[in-house]
């Protein structure tokens, strides 16, 4: 099982035997998914090596670089969330699930902690985005005045006003975790590459670059650590929403995707 999934077991192949080549597959495949590094086929090993083979999982070039385990996100998860299924574009699907790939996995090789980093992050999103349809800040004009007070000029903290009739200023929150202020849009735009996100601000963020902001914002404040080292969805809620606004929705979205990985044959 441990050669089909692509560890390497060594030249000899199969033979029914445990030497050095199978042990070190062993201890990589121990790695990757969580367990304690001994090298041994202990019985815990032995199960989930039975468990993750009938799942589908496969490495790549165990050299112990790449991770091919599907973790990508599908339609019929989002709509049973609470996305509108009329919403979900291909275009939609592909930016979380390239988001996913670049800020949430992070070249993490661990299976168990990637999923976990996912199910935090895809709980906060749809709560804090009202399940995709929220990828501007809300308000209007006295709303933003008392937030920020009187509008400055483009380079300002927060810009100046970009919708007369809200008071909107340019690097108001856009996204899907509302990235703001002027220093953010242009640490953004510098690990982009795209000189319009400081330019052209919170629309062309909002329309261009709602995951991959939320996904930059989650990197960028560390939370795939913090989520590591064992923080709850309250915990995460709190440094996300300032409070736990919304915390039952959270953990509810939470649970659908963890059992979403459970079950899903990859």
């Amino acid at each position: 099982k441990l050669k089909e999934m692509g560890f390497n077991i060594g030249k000899a192949g199969v033979d029914g035997k445990i030497g050095n080549a199978t042990k070190t597959a062993i201890r990589q495949f121990q790695e990757t998914f969580g367990l304690p590094v001994t090298g041994e086929l202990d019985q815990a090993t032995r199960d989930r090596i039975t468990n993750e083979y009938f799942k589908g999982a496969l490495v790549k070039e165990v050299g112990i670089k790449e991770i091919g385990w599907n973790y990508s996100i599908d339609k019929e998860l989002l709509i049973s969330i609470g996305y509108d299924k009329n919403k979900i574009s291909d275009e939609f699907i592909n930016g979380l699930n390239d988001t996913i790939e670049k800020y949430i996995i992070d070249n993490s090789r661990n299976i168990s902690v990637n999923q976990e980093r996912i199910s935090k992050f895809l709980a906060q999103i749809s709560v804090e985005s009202g399940y995709g349809k929220w990828t501007i800040e809300r308000g209007n004009k006295e709303y933003f005045d008392k937030q920020y007070g009187q509008a400055g000029g483009k380079d300002s903290k927060m810009g100046d006003i970009v919708n007369q009739n809200t008071g909107l200023r340019r690097y108001c929150g856009a996204g899907f975790i509302q990235l703001s202020t002027r220093a953010n849009y242009q640490a953004f735009s510098e690990s982009i590459g795209d000189p319009d996100i400081l330019n052209k601000g919170v629309y062309y963020v909002a329309e261009k670059y709602s995951w991959q902001s939320a996904g930059w914002w989650w990197k960028n404040n560390n939370m795939n650590e913090f989520i590591d080292k064992g923080a709850t969805i309250k915990q995460v809620s709190k440094r996300v929403n300032g409070g736990t606004n919304g915390l039952s929705e959270r953990i509810r979205v939470y649970n659908l995707i963890k059992a979403y990985y459970n079950k899903v044959e990859r």
